[in-house]
């Protein structure tokens, strides 16, 4: 049986009963069908024990061998070779004896099968001799190594040096070498050689006769041994050498000629006793590696010649990575045929290791220190090549933070180094990209982000064992409705394109209205009464972070932004008929922008942030209303309309700043108009309904048009159903969205 690597003491007893079984049944065919020539034999199975032998000078001991064809036949044509013929012999017959101290091996063969056994031979031992006259100059003998660790049947030498009373060295005498525990180490010369015998603790004393001793402690233990490689890969050939070491004491290294080296295939490549492995032929095979009850093997490719590498980065980009930041380098190596070729042995080198170290195993570049340092590569037969690398102090950053997408959309995030003040200083590369809310979007690993629903996403883009950095991607609807669908009037945002088209954005803290996006989208206005009254408030996209502006007693309403989105223009009723003031979006005293007897609404700035357009009242609030301007910066009202039969209210300014508006006829069999008048004065109707038109807004760029209309419901006749659509002024498809029985929507903004 073969357990982790190690044969137990039952393979033996188990071939034995399999022999004695399959022995009985050759010997009973055998004489009924007489003998089996043995030319038409070829040896299937060959079986040695023991695999490794130890003897004392003198001592004989024999050989168990086995070996069968493929029927199972015995077959006694078997031949033994001792590869050192003073350390021992062999018979015919398989015994062998130990002629003197030292190690060698038998080598067994049947057909074309062959097994070799490690043979070890203690020296005879050693006779107290007459004293020796250098041995009086000795007061101090040491030893190298001091304490020794081995396999069982494994050998080390030690070396003993003696010093004089002044600690000089001095010539050294004859020894005397010995074994404490012989059943654990034995000595197998007079220079120093020992061999371990069994697994146990044991001490070799080596003496001057008559004189001083040093003691050595050796630990024979079974350990596994491990080869310095997982594959050999070679051209034709090349050269390489394996090592075999014994990683549970301490990675000592084994000698090569203490273990038994083979490739299955020679034809391909073929292994010295030391572990050089030669190439011969390309194709693939095995590297078979044998001793101390143990056996590796390893895959042994000889590949065509390397004609060229392919780099990632290429070796003409410098690489710049923040300190404690890390990236992948890869280098793959290819035949003139531009066949892959796996296993090529390739050196790296860093040429400043405070700066930056290379991990062989995961090809990843870590920094450690600002600076510039190399990092190159090698291969045999070739110069070696690499890169500028550039450790700097900078993290990773975005130059854009922030995006607005509507559900959809996508947009791809550029990450970099940044420095203190935030300006990118490389490229980043090797990041691993996420997002928090994958109902809302998701994002590529090359970090592009795709909309799916309103709302607030953090996109995060981390460098491996490096800092990490994040945006956020504000989702938002194509407009903005104040509705009480919530069971209190809230505002909600409206995505056409998505499934379920209502999403709540502020929908808490009592009645909030007349929400409208910032130019960027990436803002909110809005009114709400959360402070008792009606207060203008500002919140990001998803409403999140609100921030009140304005805390008069009075109520202010219809907020809407400059293009730049640094000011507001509201309504607020202070002890009269509602007037236009102006406050800074980021907070601060407003400012009177009218002061009119009849009152002004439905603020609008146009596309140039010079004016504003509005809705006014001269003949009183009770009386239809007219479409007037001011400047922005403060002025004197103008007149826009003066209509008498007709109601002209909530103006809206169009793509190349031309107003429009919506017309209310006294007549309540003529439908509502949404209007605007060309420079020569002709009016235009943009929209028209037989039911009442409640609101109607532009988008900031003055090409969509949205507007909510009012109707008796069929259900319920004193009830009002409202519909809300959506168009293109440029041409298209006119959307529309129609909301439940019962819900009541008091204002449409962009």
């Amino acid at each position: 049986m073969r357990e982790n690597g190690y044969l137990t003491d039952s393979f033996g007893h188990m071939r034995a009963l399999r022999q004695a079984i399959r022995s009985s049944a050759v010997l009973l065919a055998a004489s009924l069908a007489g003998p089996v020539p043995a030319a038409a034999q070829a040896v299937a199975e060959l079986y040695v024990t023991p695999d490794t032998m130890l003897l004392s000078a003198g001592e004989r001991r024999g050989l168990t061998v086995q070996a069968f064809d493929a029927a199972g036949n015995i077959i006694l044509a078997v031949r033994y070779k001792v590869a050192d013929t003073a350390v021992a012999s062999v018979t015919e017959n398989g015994t062998v004896t130990g002629l003197r101290g030292g190690r060698t091996s038998v080598t067994v063969q049947s057909g074309k099968k062959s097994a070799a056994v490690v043979v070890i031979v203690a020296g005879a031992a050693q006779r107290d001799t007459a004293p020796d006259p250098a041995a009086a100059s000795v007061v101090r003998l040491a030893a190298a190594p001091a304490a020794i660790s081995l396999l069982p049947t494994e050998r080390a030498r030690v070396v003993v040096s003696a010093y004089g009373a002044d600690e000089a060295a001095v010539p050294l005498p004859r020894l005397r070498w010995r074994s404490l525990r012989p059943d654990v180490v034995s000595v197998v010369d007079t220079s120093g050689v020992i061999s371990g015998v069994a697994s146990g603790q044991a001490t070799v004393e080596a003496s001057v006769p008559g004189g001083v001793a040093v003691t050595i402690p050796v630990t024979v233990a079974l350990a596994p041994f491990a080869l310095d490689r997982s594959a050999v890969a070679l051209a034709p050939g090349g050269t390489d050498t394996v090592v075999a070491s014994v990683p549970a004491q301490g990675g000592r290294r084994l000698r090569g000629d203490d273990l038994i080296w083979q490739v299955l295939d020679p034809s391909v490549a073929e292994v010295s006793p030391s572990g050089s492995v030669r190439a011969r032929g390309m194709g693939r095979t095995e590297l078979v590696v044998a001793g101390f009850l143990q056996e590796r093997r390893i895959p042994l490719v000889v590949h065509p010649p390397v004609s060229y590498f392919l780099a990632l980065p290429r070796v003409s980009e410098p690489i710049r990575i923040p300190v404690s930041a890390s990236r992948a380098v890869e280098v793959a190596p290819y035949a003139a045929d531009s066949t892959p070729i796996p296993n090529v042995p390739i050196t790296w080198t860093v040429g400043d290791t405070t700066v930056a170290v290379f991990d062989t195993a995961t090809r990843r570049l870590t920094g450690r220190g600002v600076g510039q340092t190399t990092l190159s590569f090698a291969a045999r037969g070739f110069l070696p090549r690499g890169w500028e690398v550039e450790v700097v102090a900078g993290t990773l950053g975005f130059a854009r933070n922030r995006a607005v997408l509507r559900p959809g959309e996508e947009v791809t995030f550029k990450a970099g180094l940044v420095d203190a003040a935030g300006r990118i200083i490389g490229p980043a590369t090797d990041l691993r990209w996420s997002c928090s809310d994958t109902a809302r979007g998701s994002v590529s690993a090359q970090g592009t982000f795709v909309a799916r629903t309103p709302g607030r996403v953090t996109v995060r883009a981390e460098l491996e064992g490096g800092a990490a950095a994040e945006a956020v991607a504000f989702i938002t609807g194509e407009a903005l409705l104040a509705s009480n669908r919530s069971g209190q009037v809230g505002i909600h945002a409206v995505a056409f394109a998505a499934r379920d088209t209502v999403y709540p954005v502020v929908v808490e803290a009592g009645r909030n209205v007349d929400g409208t996006y910032a130019p960027d989208r990436t803002r909110i206005a809005f009114s709400s009464d959360r402070g008792g009254n009606l207060d203008i408030h500002v919140a990001d996209a998803d409403g999140r972070n609100p921030v009140r502006l304005t805390s008069d007693p009075a109520n202010e309403v219809q907020p809407v932004w400059s293009p730049d989105g640094q000011q507001l223009v509201f309504v607020a009723s202070r002890g009269g008929p509602g007037q236009l003031l102006v406050v800074p979006a980021s907070g601060g005293a407003p400012r009177t922008l009218t002061s009119l007897p009849g009152g002004a609404a439905d603020p609008v700035i146009s596309p140039d942030g010079a004016t504003v357009a509005f809705t006014t009242y001269p003949n009183g609030p009770d009386k239809p209303g007219d479409i007037a301007t001011v400047p922005l910066a403060g002025g004197v009202p103008t007149m826009v309309t003066a209509t008498r039969d007709r109601r002209e209210f909530n103006p809206i300014y169009l793509a190349r700043g031309e107003l429009a508006w919506i017309e209310q006829s006294r007549d309540p069999n003529e439908p509502d108009l949404i209007t605007s008048r060309t420079a020569g004065g002709t009016p235009v109707v943009l929209a028209r309904s037989s039911n009442q038109i409640v609101a109607a807004r532009a988008s900031y760029d003055g090409t969509m048009l949205a507007w909510v209309i009012g109707q008796a419901s069929e259900r319920d006749k004193k009830a009002v159903d409202y519909l809300l659509r959506i168009r293109s002024l440029a041409g298209g498809q006119e959307r529309f969205i129609r909301f439940p029985p019962g819900e009541r929507i008091a204002s449409v903004g962009f």
